[in-house]
């Protein structure tokens, strides 16, 4: 053998031993590239991926029910079936995830560290509360059902407070016509228990007009369109009562009634308060008159103002109340004022 074959034999077998080493180490990246391994390696983190939302899911159907008796979905109640607020969500979705690739690329680490743990903080907050109001509260609403049923000969006219009611019935025949007024309290509605019962003529008016009724300091005042009279709230006694027409005497002798001369037109609602009757007309305007605690029956009339065009109080009136001796609340159907 020649010195040449000598000298190559280590450098040969040195490539050689490299050769073998590069071909492991292509296996070994061969192996690593490989789809189904790769998957093996990261097994973990996806399984822990894929029980994380399964959580999530099941924990945000859980408490849902919080969510919608409280009314406090993002975008309303049909929010979430609107195509707007889901592509506004994606749009957020993609800005959000934007923002966190451009910090990682300038290697804001710290930020997203302490970002992500204020996005676990509000998540924490719209879960554990939520779930301990129900763990504590029943949120299962109770059906709605009639306990007792009890029918009552008279029209509801108003409500003093949760436990007062005010029934209006008619009375009497043509000529004769009356009110009586029955206020129940607590359950005496349901007993038929009435606390009280007043009684108070209507004539001239007759059968078709409205009585209404509105709540005062320790009194109820009412109008039957020729009267306004006001009682105690306690015990129905009458305080005092006002006609709203008077009598004249044509060529003939006949008496025929008017309306009253202050007023021009039947008082349609009437309330009692600061030594004064107020009386709204069928024109909506409403009329001061002084009254004397020793001269029943006597009003005098002081002034007349106008009530918010739209307030058609002389119609129909939900609530009457008075709230305190210079402030009353007048609410109609289509509007209220103090």
């Amino acid at each position: 053998m020649s010195n040449e074959d000598s000298a190559a034999s280590p450098k040969q077998k040195a490539q050689a031993q490299a050769s073998k080493e590069f071909e492991a180490m292509e296996a070994e990246l061969r192996q690593e590239d490989n789809l189904w391994t790769m998957m093996r390696e990261q097994m973990t983190s996806m399984l822990g991926m894929m029980g994380m939302f399964i959580l999530t899911i099941v924990l945000a159907l859980f408490i849902r029910p919080w969510y919608d008796i409280g009314g406090l979905h993002a975008f309303g109640d049909t929010g979430s079936t609107q195509i707007r607020w889901v592509a506004l969500e994606l749009v957020m979705i993609f800005i959000f995830t934007a923002f966190i690739l451009m910090l990682a690329k300038y290697k804001k680490d710290w930020v997203i560290k302490y970002g992500i743990m204020g996005v676990l903080a509000l998540a924490l907050m719209y879960s554990t509360v939520p779930l301990a109001h129900m763990m504590m509260i029943d949120l299962e609403p109770e059906p709605f059902a009639f306990e007792t049923e009890q029918d009552l000969d008279g029209s509801l006219m108003a409500h003093d407070g949760f436990d007062g009611h005010l029934i209006s019935k008619l009375t009497g025949g043509a000529g004769t016509w009356g009110d009586n007024v029955t206020y129940y309290e607590n359950n005496g509605m349901s007993e038929n228990a009435p606390a009280w019962t007043n009684s108070h003529e209507r004539f001239p008016a007759g059968d078709g007009d409205r009585i209404q009724a509105s709540i005062g300091e320790g009194v109820f005042t009412f109008a039957n369109g020729a009267w306004v009279w006001y009682v105690d709230s306690s015990t129905g006694e009458t305080i005092d009562s006002y006609a709203c027409h008077e009598w004249q005497t044509n060529d003939d002798g006949e008496n025929y009634s008017t309306f009253l001369m202050e007023i021009g037109t039947a008082c349609m609602l009437a309330f009692h308060t600061n030594d004064a009757m107020y009386i709204i007309d069928e024109g909506n305007f409403i009329h001061r008159f002084n009254t004397f605690d020793e001269s029943p029956g006597l009003m005098v009339k002081q002034a007349t103002w106008r009530l918010p065009v739209g307030l058609d109080a002389h119609l129909e009136t939900a609530h009457v109340e008075v709230l305190d001796v210079n402030k009353v609340m007048i609410a109609a159907p289509n509007m209220a004022v103090v």
